[in-house]
């Protein structure tokens, strides 16, 4: 899912994130994608953790997650 918002715009990548979750809402990759979204484009902390812990819950092998998560954690 992370590789939907390359080359896009914030807003238009949570368009497809949310098309993505229609299809599969089981997928942690959409919400480290959201996670990834709220930290680095809408600095609300609170919406990334969130997003970033429920990515590590569904997907714990998706290393970008824990990844992003540290850096929301530094910041």
């Amino acid at each position: 899912a992370e590789t939907l918002m390359m080359g896009y715009e914030a807003g238009t990548a949570q368009v497809l994130l949310e098309e993505a979750e229609t299809s599969d809402p089981n997928m942690g990759e959409i919400y480290a994608a959201r996670g990834f979204i709220d930290l680095f484009h809408k600095w609300a902390w609170a919406g990334a953790e969130s997003n970033f812990r429920k990515a590590i819950e569904m997907s714990p092998g998706h290393s970008q997650a824990y990844q992003w998560y540290a850096t929301l954690l530094m910041v």
